[in-house]
């Protein structure tokens, strides 16, 4: 499935994912809200419409319970908090809802 993230940043994503390591939570971690939850609320902090907000968060939850492959992870925002999600979200929310619905489906 072809990507709609400019290919430099799921490269970027992808290549520092792979370099970091995978530390357990932290105590507040685990007793806060799911990453899925806290991108949410600032994906709306920063402007992000409530519709594509909560695309975002689908995405982001479904990307965590189905254990994606790494390029699919990467866009679901689990090696990064979501920043690139974000960024994709407030600069090309067309081409974020068009692509995140995608991999939803899929």
């Amino acid at each position: 499935m072809p990507s709609f993230w400019p290919e430099r940043l799921t490269e970027a994503v992808v290549a520092e994912a792979r370099g970091a390591p995978v530390s357990a939570p932290t105590e507040a971690q685990a007793t806060s809200d799911p990453a899925w939850e806290r991108w949410f609320e600032r994906a709306l902090e920063q402007g992000v419409g409530e519709e594509l907000a909560g695309l975002g968060r689908a995405l982001m939850r479904e990307a965590s319970e189905a254990s994606w492959a790494d390029d699919q992870a990467a866009e679901g925002g689990l090696f990064d908090e979501g920043e690139g999600m974000l960024e994709l979200a407030l600069l090309h929310p067309e081409l974020a809802q068009a692509r995140w619905q995608a991999l939803i489906e899929h």
